[in-house]
């Protein structure tokens, strides 16, 4: 399968992580993913870019986006953050209205470009 189709299928997918009372939010624009890591003590997984992450939300703290390792798609959003990371391509990801992970707005949809 192709990258431009897996995507396609994965943003599919990714939509399938709403859950009830949750809307996805902002876009962020385009940008270079300059960290990606995981917390063993939390369960969660971040990506930090170089633009600016929206936080509709009002999450104490912004400077992250993060989603939980346990989700549904918790792995495939971490394979799209460290392989745009390694192959230096720019990321995009909806934020949601109502939700915080570890005190940081949470992705409901990721794009790699």
């Amino acid at each position: 399968m192709g990258l431009s189709k897996f995507l396609f299928a994965f943003s599919a997918c990714a939509g399938l992580t709403l859950m009830p009372g949750q809307a996805a939010a902002d876009l962020t624009p385009f940008s270079t993913v300059q960290l990606v890591g995981c917390s063993q003590s939390s369960n969660t997984c971040y990506v930090k870019i170089d633009g600016v992450i929206p936080n509709p939300a009002g999450c104490a703290t912004a400077s992250q986006a993060r989603w939980l390792a346990s989700n549904p798609v918790g792995e495939e959003f971490l394979s799209l953050a460290m392989s745009a990371f390694a192959a230096g391509k720019e990321v995009s990801f909806y934020v949601y209205h109502d939700a915080c992970v570890a005190d940081q707005p949470s992705i409901a949809y990721f794009n790699v470009r």
